[in-house]
């Protein structure tokens, strides 16, 4: 017979790798209930006007202030 030798088999090409979508985790903003600051003693503690700070509230800002509905008479 002729000598000849058979050609191996090609290797399987490997598995493609699976595609994970990564989504970003939802920022989530702290709602944050705007309460006076007190002393020591539980006293409300006033603003001072000459510095650019709010003092009198945890956090630097006052809340806003809500409309009140006007009737009509």
């Amino acid at each position: 017979m002729g000598g000849k030798k058979a050609a191996p088999a090609p290797a399987p090409a490997p598995a493609p790798e699976p595609v994970v979508e990564v989504t970003p985790e939802p920022v989530v903003e702290e709602v944050v209930e705007s309460v006076r600051a007190r002393d020591e003693n539980g006293h409300f503690i006033a603003d001072d006007p000459s510095t650019p700070e709010n003092e009198a509230w945890v956090g630097g800002e006052a809340p806003r202030r809500k409309r009140k509905l006007r009737r009509s008479k």
